[in-house]
């Protein structure tokens, strides 16, 4: 790590369905981090945009996305502002602290309506002569350049859906940690799924440049788990041949639609997740104690490691 002329490989989990929140993408990078340290690479997260009122303040001073700090736990490496450059935060009544590389750029933006309003020229104030927005951009590319030419592999999280329309400069936001980010860093794209047709949904949704980047497909079983229970459980069929079914169902629904993508796993039900908070809440008082995550997290990886391809991801990824 460090010092190699050679630039880190990437990959990208974006959410699929339509508001992509919620899905897990934050708790799977952060498993992908540690499987990656733990075959020996050194492993930085990246979130370009986390809007989140739960942060973590460094010994720097820098705050930001807590949720990025745990995954930086799981890769085994100290937490980095550049791991989150841009953080919105809500205080409560619509009212936003901006967080820009770790530092408070303006204080009690409110409320929200004013800040989508006002991203543009409004906001020249809070940075001087250029827009709020070109700032961002400027330190999204700074920080990813850094973590490229630093780490063997940077895990890049999308924010909500992969993409987001119709909701004027909002969407356009939307799009720095999504199609922004993955363009900066020439990142292929795994898509994190509910299901398979809400994959579908959203690839057929991208634009077709976007598209291009888009390399497989992860399913999160969380929402099986009731599923299979009443049926595997409940009903006596054999798990063996719930899962034969549910991938014979998945492996058509690509077929019909002529979508050359491969389902690289699934993430399995992780019942020690049930009693904490999420990870990557838009508002919340909770937060997971890092020693916590410290102990979870290596049983998580090994239980993750078991249900998805990591040969596929890795090639996905060009090694």
């Amino acid at each position: 790590m460090g010092g190699s002329v050679f630039r880190a490989k990437t990959i990208a989990i974006q959410g699929a369905g339509v508001s992509g929140t919620g899905c897990g993408k934050s708790l799977i990078v952060a498993i992908l981090c540690r499987l990656f340290a733990e075959d020996g690479y050194g492993v930085a997260p990246f979130k370009a945009l986390n809007l989140t009122n739960v942060t973590y303040v460094d010994d720097d001073g820098r705050e930001y996305g807590y949720s990025q700090v745990l995954q930086a736990v799981a890769a085994g490496v100290e937490p980095d502002y550049r791991m989150n450059p841009f953080t919105p935060k809500p205080l409560g009544d619509g009212a936003f602290d901006i967080i820009l590389e770790g530092k408070v750029v303006e204080r009690n933006v409110k409320p929200l309506k004013m800040i989508l309003a006002f991203m543009g020229e409004g906001l020249r104030r809070i940075v001087g002569a250029g827009t709020l927005y070109d700032r961002v951009i400027e330190s999204v590319k700074c920080c990813l350049d850094f973590l490229l030419d630093n780490y063997d592999i940077v895990c890049i999280e999308g924010s909500g859906p992969s993409k987001l329309r119709g909701l004027g400069f909002f969407s356009r936001l939307m799009d720095i940690p999504n199609m922004i980010t993955v363009k900066m860093a020439s990142a292929p794209v795994i898509l994190l799924a509910g299901s398979i047709d809400s994959a579908i949904a959203t690839y057929n949704y991208l634009d077709n440049d976007e598209r291009k980047f888009i390399k497989g497909i992860l399913l999160n079983r969380f929402n099986y788990y009731s599923l299979e229970r009443e049926i595997v459980e409940g009903m006596g069929v054999p798990r063996r041949l719930f899962e034969i079914g549910v991938k014979r169902i998945e492996g058509d629904w690509l077929k019909k639609f002529n979508i050359s993508l491969e389902v690289l796993g699934s993430i399995p039900y992780l019942e020690e997740l049930s009693n904490l908070p999420d990870l990557d809440p838009l508002v919340s008082e909770e937060r997971i104690d890092l020693n916590v995550w410290r102990r979870l997290v290596p049983r998580l990886a090994e239980k993750v490691r078991k249900n998805i391809d990591l040969d596929k991801i890795y090639r996905v990824m060009g090694f």
